[in-house]
Formats: structure tokens, C-alpha cells, sequence
């Protein structure tokens, strides 16, 4: 199971996190199914974390660091 991964770390959304969202909302003028992306996006860059994902749609975040498994 991926939470017990050694790298796996839960994360929480607070403020700081609904700030990049917003930021990086606005800026690729999200909606509809990227909705989510961005929140896990925004978690991510709050946390310094690279994201690892089957989903190319994250790789569009120039912002963010992603790896495509």
C-alpha cells in the first residue's frame, strides 16, 4: 500500500495551501475535472514535494515538480 511507502507523508490543506490554489487557479484559468489537480498541485508546492503520478495532466503545473510513472 502506497501510505506505507517510506516517502509517503500525509499532508493537510490549510491556508497557505488555499492560497497557491487560488494562485494557480487563476492563473491556468482551471475548472471542471482540473479542479482537483490543482488542489493536490497547491499541496505539493506548500510542501516542497515532488509529485509522483500515472496523470500527465499534472506535467501542464510549470510550477510544480512531477514525476509520470
Amino acid at each position: 500500500m502506497l501510505a506505507n511507502h517510506p516517502n509517503a507523508a500525509e499532508v493537510s490543506l490549510g491556508r497557505a495551501e488555499f492560497g497557491i490554489f487560488k494562485h494557480l487557479s487563476l492563473l491556468y484559468s482551471t475548472r471542471g475535472n482540473l479542479v482537483p489537480d490543482i488542489l493536490l498541485a497547491a499541496a505539493a508546492l506548500q510542501h516542497n514535494a515532488l509529485l509522483v503520478t500515472s496523470d500527465t495532466d499534472f506535467t501542464r503545473f510549470r510550477e510544480l515538480r512531477v514525476q509520470i510513472v
